[in-house]
């Protein structure tokens, strides 16, 4: 811990340290378990705010420069920054609830309805109220990219200064477009490792408490490279 040169590269991501460094940590299987049991916790909410706590301390010791898993101390810390950080990305999907709850209500009033085979039908058209609401969707469609783009930077914000930081547009946007590269290929290994932790599905539940924890972890180390290369911007 507190190793420092972990981070020779400070201008590009270390996938091979992000995807290798749970292995290197001391009692690292359990770990993994802790995360599953706040996981399984989630059903009441409550658990969910200790695993993103735990993931962000992943990411503040690897923006530190530290090359194993933090240990699972400090509990009400890592509660009160999950439920931070909770917060902080509710507010920004606000406009896209609002949009979405827009484009329903008008979806409604026109009475579409959409049958088991795609086919959508509508007991009052109004052809220029259905422009709107295409038009509309495709604005929302927008939206949920520009936010899923948006993701590293927000992390990355919460670890410089928590809430008020996150909220911060136009820090996030220089996070975000400060190394576009950068930027893609974090959103590119979120996918993998995505698809990486559903895969524990397939070998039921046994594959599950390893996956989901392990894609978790190297998101987080991810998280914590991006906010080191990409903290220049943010000032």
């Amino acid at each position: 811990m507190g190793d420092t040169a972990s981070a020779p590269y400070p201008d590009r991501l270390d996938i091979d340290e992000a995807f290798g460094f749970v292995f290197r940590s001391k009692g690292w299987f359990g770990k993994m378990l802790l995360l599953d049991l706040f996981a399984l916790l989630s059903v009441v909410l409550v658990g969910a705010f200790f695993c993103y706590g735990y993931l962000i301390e992943i990411s503040r010791a690897v923006r530190r420069g530290e090359r194993e898993l933090p240990p699972w101390n400090q509990l009400g810390k890592k509660f009160v920054d999950g439920l931070l950080l909770g917060i902080a990305f509710l507010i920004w999907t606000i406009p896209l609830l609002i949009l979405g709850g827009l484009v329903a209500g008008l979806t409604a009033a026109i009475g579409c309805t959409t049958s088991e085979s795609g086919e959508t039908t509508c007991s009052n058209p109004n052809g220029l109220l259905i422009g709107v609401i295409v038009l509309l969707a495709f604005v929302l469609f927008a939206l949920y990219i520009l936010l899923f783009v948006l993701i590293p930077a927000i992390w990355a914000q919460f670890l410089d200064g928590g809430l008020g930081a996150a909220l911060k547009v136009a820090a996030v946007f220089r996070r975000a477009v400060f190394k576009p590269g950068i930027t893609l290929l974090v959103l590119l290994m979120y996918l993998a490792t995505s698809f990486l932790a559903g895969l524990g599905v397939v070998a039921i539940f046994i594959g599950l408490l390893f996956t989901f924890p392990y894609a978790f972890f190297v998101q987080s180390h991810l998280y914590g490279q991006f906010a080191r290369i990409t903290d220049a911007a943010a000032s």
